[in-house]
């Protein structure tokens, strides 16, 4: 996976339209999965791409 295929939790929500509580509750809840970079939470953008075509699950 290239880093160009990651974003932030920031652009997540941005992406989502929702808070970014939204998000770390997701992420809490194993709705999206993540990948550590470095320390800091990075979210793959085809979970993005799944959760906007209807799959939540």
């Amino acid at each position: 996976m290239s880093q160009d295929s990651l974003i932030s939790k920031k652009e997540a929500a941005k992406r989502l339209v929702v808070s970014d509580s939204t998000i770390n509750r997701m992420l809490r809840d194993r709705m999206l999965s993540k990948i550590k970079v470095r320390g800091c939470v990075r979210i793959p953008l085809a979970e993005i791409e799944r959760i906007l075509k209807g799959g939540m699950a």
